[in-house]
């Protein structure tokens, strides 16, 4: 079986290409500047060139208050470029590995108490800012071209690689920075290293299909914050604040916590508590 893993300079990407060098498996890895998938010509000439048996997409524009002013490049990235991938992926045969959002759900705060598990896989889609509609539109196109495919919808994905919010606060509380964090906005993290090992695993399987995936448990943001900063041991004020203390150029979910029934039903697949893929996370770090 060989990979091709797009994004590869990324979160997400760079713990994919870690995973499958460990386990020796036969993968090529092109970062965004290395393979322009917007460029449905010279995307379709790599794919019939190296015939993949996998393409795993971790390329993504995910800045999303940037999305809501340069809404083309966001759209292009998220919408046209997964079309031009899932219709190559077609073409070729090959398998399309793809991740998408919470975003994509309506995110209402009443939700929490109309859907204490969390949105189903079937929820209905109604995304509040640019970056989950153009997520949504590149799901879209990959159910509408046929090809064989996993999409996997995450929430605030954390890792060791990157930019991300764990990172973030104890950066800021290494720094002795007080903190604010939002303390209305409910949902669970999705740690990387959890996440590669279980798509593997799915891949093998020969599973598709659509499926959330996130880790047990409903936390606010401001939790998170406060458990990661006493898991690595660093002491600053965190002060909890409503969404409106902290305006944002996007509109962000009030709740968007995913149900993950559908994903524990397949064999091999667990998924950790919250609390359990910090810890491992705060490891990997090695704060």
């Amino acid at each position: 079986m060989r990979f091709l893993v797009l994004g590869a300079s990324g979160q997400l990407g760079r713990e994919f290409c870690d995973y499958l060098q460990q386990k020796h498996m036969d993968f090529k890895a092109y970062s965004s500047s290395a393979l322009d998938i917007t460029d449905a010509v010279k995307l379709d000439e790599e794919i019939a060139y190296q015939r993949p048996s996998v393409i795993i997409n971790c390329a993504a524009f995910t800045q999303v208050d940037k999305a809501e002013d340069d809404q083309f490049t966001a759209f292009k990235i998220n919408h046209i470029a997964v079309r031009n991938l899932a219709r190559a992926c077609k073409k070729y045969n090959t398998k399309l590995i793809h991740f998408s959002t919470d975003y994509v759900y309506p995110g209402m705060e009443d939700d929490r108490f109309h859907h204490a598990k969390g949105y189903k896989e079937d929820h209905r889609k109604d995304p509040l800012n640019a970056y989950g509609e153009s997520k949504l539109l590149g799901e879209n196109e990959i159910l509408a071209s046929g090809c064989d495919h996993i999409i996997l919808r995450v929430s605030w994905l954390c890792g060791k690689y990157g930019k991300n919010f764990v990172k973030t606060m104890i950066d800021l509380g290494i720094k002795g920075t007080d903190l604010r964090v939002v303390n209305d906005q409910w949902g669970s993290p999705t740690f990387t290293s959890d996440l590669v090992r279980n798509t593997i695993r799915m891949i093998q399987e020969e599973v598709n299909g659509i499926f959330n995936y996130t880790s047990d448990g409903l936390i606010t943001w401001c939790d998170l914050a406060r458990e990661a900063l006493s898991m690595a041991s660093v002491e600053t004020k965190i002060e909890g604040v409503p969404s409106e203390e902290y305006v944002t150029r996007a509109i962000r979910p009030k709740f968007s916590k995913l149900n993950t029934d559908k994903i524990k039903s397949l064999n091999e697949i667990r998924i950790p508590d919250w609390k359990d893929g910090l810890r491992q996370l705060i490891d990997e770090l090695a704060i």
